[in-house]
């Protein structure tokens, strides 16, 4: 990738009431039926842009036609995205009217004969003050993605459990990939898409026996996927193996105002602390109840921060910008093997 200058251009950005670039800060507007309102007033703003270019490559290994490419804001709402078609063999592409900032930049080219899932390629840019070009995008066909819930000896492989993809190039709470996990621990994922992944294990009800459980190692052949993430784009044969093991450490989590009232549907995260940040599947999420509380099962022995933050705030804990606003009011944990710990979170006004 390099820079090189070229001819500045001004744009018309997306822009949300009151005024702000920031889908996170746009106020809502209550619109009841048949009602006229009106002084809602939205002045757009012009931000300097330039034309980003690039090429995409393995088009000639493809019958696909066209290949679509899709330029949008790191953690921006649907709506704020850039696009264009690709038609040409030599994969040529070039988007105009860009204002400066971080991008998710992907190229799809659809195969309506295998239900829109073709080859695919992303990656996140840096666009500045001068024109951006020589970007390579190199399509690589979807994957089946195959693996195996390792239970500890004598335990079975809790029921309802899914293992879930998420991009880690987008800072959104988006799933890009999703598979139940069976009664024989087995899971797969006929078509994940070429990129970078974070893995993650869920469940989709109350595992009631297997609460006490936490993933200690997610893992392909040599690779040390918790760590470093999964890699989707070259060939591997290797299944993933998601190692689990006993006596997690229980969290019970209460959030009050400042005036000392239960906070009920608040939305509460515990993350690991670094080094461990970007390892997800050891974070804990809940949403506190009318008493104002909620409890967390199965948390991997270790240093943590626990948040809280309003509902419709609608925070992503993965991405580290979402929460620096919530540090002052985040609380250490230390959690050990069977450990239970009660935490007392407060929530600001300006914060609810």
């Amino acid at each position: 990738m390099q820079t090189v200058n070229g001819k500045s251009e001004e744009s018309y950005s997306t822009t949300y009431f009151p005024g702000t670039l920031d889908a996170a800060q746009a106020a809502a507007i209550d619109v009841k039926a048949g009602a006229d309102i009106g002084g809602y007033d939205i002045q757009l703003q012009r931000l300097h842009a330039v034309e980003v270019r690039g090429r995409v490559s393995g088009m000639d290994a493809t019958p696909l036609s066209i290949v679509m490419i899709i330029l949008q804001p790191v953690g921006s709402q649907p709506g704020t995205v850039r696009d264009t078609v690709v038609r040409e063999r030599s994969g040529e592409f070039s988007l105009s009217g860009v204002p400066p900032g971080k991008y998710n930049l992907t190229a799809h080219a659809p195969d309506l004969s295998n239900r829109g899932t073709g080859p695919s390629a992303q990656r996140v840019i840096e666009v500045g003050q001068s024109d951006l070009e020589g970007i390579e995008l190199s399509l690589a066909a979807p994957q089946a993605i195959n693996g195996l819930i390792v239970a500890p000896e004598g335990r079975q492989v809790p029921r309802g459990l899914v293992v879930v993809l998420s991009s880690r190039e987008r800072a959104t709470q988006q799933a890009d990939g999703f598979a139940q996990v069976g009664s024989d621990g087995t899971f797969m994922m006929p078509a994940a898409a070429a990129g970078e992944y974070r893995v993650e294990l869920g469940a989709t009800s109350s595992i009631g026996a297997g609460e006490d459980l936490y993933v200690s190692a997610i893992r392909r052949g040599d690779e040390d996927v918790l760590t470093k993430g999964l890699n989707v784009g070259s060939p591997s044969g290797e299944r993933i193996e998601i190692v689990l093991k006993p006596n997690g450490g229980t969290v019970e989590v209460t959030v009050r105002s400042p005036k000392g009232e239960p906070l009920p549907e608040t939305s509460v995260a515990l993350l690991p602390d670094p080094p461990r940040r970007e390892q997800t599947a050891l974070y804990g999420t809940c949403v506190t109840d009318a008493r104002g509380a909620c409890t967390l099962h199965g948390m991997a022995p270790g240093a943590y921060h626990a948040f809280a933050a309003a509902q419709e705030a609608r925070i992503d804990f993965r991405d580290p910008d979402s929460t620096k606003d919530l540090e002052k009011q985040a609380k250490a944990v230390k959690i050990t093997e069977g450990d239970r710990q009660m935490v007392e979170l407060e929530l600001a006004p300006d914060e609810q």
